[in-house]
């Protein structure tokens, strides 16, 4: 996996279900993290059909920070049972943590996404409170296409007058689409069987902020950029990074020397851990902050 995961093309003879398959039964081998509750397949209205989340408590207290974590699985795969061991971990500390099911392409294309997870936010600000939840200190978090989706929707959020995000957890993330695409998958990607957009709008899009968020850096909310040197993608979160501070927006490049692509939600990495842990409390400071002011 970590071979994969340093070039995110397949070994000669590899298969890429076995793979994942064999990773998925490493993550539930290992301890997980104690929570107080966990609620599958919440239904949320609004959305697409069906849509849906998993929500994660932290195991004591409550008036926790909402964050909404948005999986990845390069616009077309994942789901919130994917990425239920990361929503437990970010749970444990001290979030609670909404994993919303979106829409996938390429059945799906932009913006039938960020529609699906404006509605989880909007429904997550009128109910969540009666979980213990305080809605009003929001951080956006993900991975990968997951980490794009979150800074593609707060910028949208920010550019139709919503300044309700506090914070974004950005962790090994794709920011400029049109320049990544050929690196996404096991075979890569190009305009014509790229997942996201409609084909026929994919150069009429190349310049929208909301597509590409490396572009509207300056509508981005305080961000924690993590990437990894051996990541395919690491070029984009430094990018993202120096796009912040020119914009004056507050950020943390979390730079994991030597680690892969997602090296945040791969539990046999002893980086892991403490790479989480910058992360939240990156987010718990910056929402303070926000209380604060």
């Amino acid at each position: 996996m970590i071979e994969f995961l340093t070039t995110l093309r397949l070994a000669p003879g590899q298969d890429a279900e076995a793979l994942f398959a064999a990773q998925g039964e490493a993550m539930l081998a290992r301890p997980w993290p104690e929570v107080g509750a966990l609620h599958k397949r919440l239904p949320i209205p609004g959305g697409g059909e069906g849509l849906d989340a998993d929500l994660v408590l932290p195991p004591a207290g409550e008036g926790w920070p909402l964050l909404l974590y948005i999986h990845g699985g390069g616009w077309e795969a994942g789901s919130p049972g994917t990425h239920r061991r990361v929503a437990h971990e970010l749970a444990a500390r001290g979030f609670a943590t909404l994993v919303p099911r979106y829409r996938l392409g390429p059945g799906d294309r932009h913006p039938a996404q960020l529609d699906d997870l404006d509605a989880a936010i909007a429904w997550a600000q009128e109910e969540l409170g009666g979980y213990g939840a305080d809605p009003s200190r929001l951080a956006l978090a993900g991975d990968s296409a997951g980490a794009h989706l979150a800074a593609a929707l707060a910028v949208r959020r920010r550019l139709a007058g919503r300044d309700d995000v506090g914070a974004a957890i950005l962790l090994t993330g794709i920011f400029e689409y049109h320049d990544g695409l050929h690196l996404v998958g096991p075979h890569g990607h190009d305009e014509a069987s790229q997942p996201l957009l409609d084909p026929a709008d994919f150069e009429a899009l190349r310049e929208d902020p909301v597509v590409n968020p490396l572009l509207g850096a300056d509508h981005l909310p305080p961000a924690f950029v993590g990437a990894g040197s051996e990541d395919p993608f690491a070029d984009h979160s430094r990018r993202l990074f120096e796009s912040l501070e020119a914009a004056d927006v507050p950020a943390t490049l979390d730079w994991g020397a030597g680690l892969p692509h997602l090296w945040y939600l791969l539990p046999g990495l002893p980086q892991s851990a403490a790479g989480l842990d910058r992360a939240a409390a990156f987010a718990h400071d910056r929402l303070e902050e926000t209380v604060a002011s």
